[in-house]
Formats: structure tokens, C-alpha cells, sequence
């Protein structure tokens, strides 16, 4: 399945979903859908939310914490989740708030599966 649409249904799937990203180790974006976000502010939330990655990755490495899974920020009326992949690569959602979370991690834990199979 290609990556759009593996985003594409991500989008779909989560209620009030205003955008999603495949991010590389170096915060740049490989492939995003939007559907209220422009793609610009997409790819700048994806640069710095690969700063925070890198960032809870070391800090996960040194506490002996192991990788995490998810990280989800509440921020104003968005709520930001991002799903760890190997090599530091990541997925990035973004919702609107307020939404239904159990419904967006589900969809983002079957995206996860999904681009694992595809592409690692």
C-alpha cells in the first residue's frame, strides 16, 4: 500500500483529523496529507516536533526506559500524536480538539503496522 494512502486512510479514519506526516530522522517530511493544516505548517510541525524526538529518544536511551510507542501533546485546540518507527523515523497526527483519542490511537497503531510491513 503506498504511503498517501496509508496517510489518506489515517485522515479518514480519525474524526476531526486536520493532518498526518511520515517523518524521516531528520525531522524532514517524506509524505504528508492535510485536510485543514496547509502542507507549509505541516512540514514546520514536523521539523520541530523531530526535535523533541530526538530528544525523548536520548533521553529514553539513557534512563534505560526503552523506545517509546506514542507521545501525544494537548496544545490549545490540538492534540499532536506522534507514533515511533524504526530508525527514528516517525508518524505524526494531528487532531483537532476536542476528540475522540481512543478512536485516533487506534487508527494510528493500525498506520504504524501498516507502513512497518510497507517499508521496514
Amino acid at each position: 500500500m503506498a504511503l498517501q494512502q496509508i496517510l489518506g486512510n489515517l485522515i479518514a479514519e480519525v474524526e476531526d483529523a486536520i493532518g498526518a506526516a511520515f517523518v524521516d530522522d531528520g525531522g524532514e517530511t517524506v509524505d504528508i496529507v492535510c485536510a485543514g493544516l496547509t502542507p507549509y505548517k505541516m512540514k514546520i510541525i514536523a521539523a520541530y516536533f523531530g526535535i523533541y524526538v530526538k530528544k525523548v529518544l536520548k533521553m529514553s536511551e539513557e534512563s534505560l526506559l526503552g523506545t517509546p510507542k506514542v507521545i501525544i501533546v494537548d496544545e490549545g485546540n490540538v492534540r499532536v500524536y506522534v507514533a515511533f518507527l524504526p530508525d527514528e523515523y516517525f508518524l505524526l497526527l494531528i487532531q483537532r480538539r476536542p476528540a475522540i483519542q481512543a478512536r485516533a490511537k487506534e487508527a494510528l497503531t493500525n498506520a504504524v503496522k501498516e507502513i512497518k510491513e510497507e517499508f521496514f
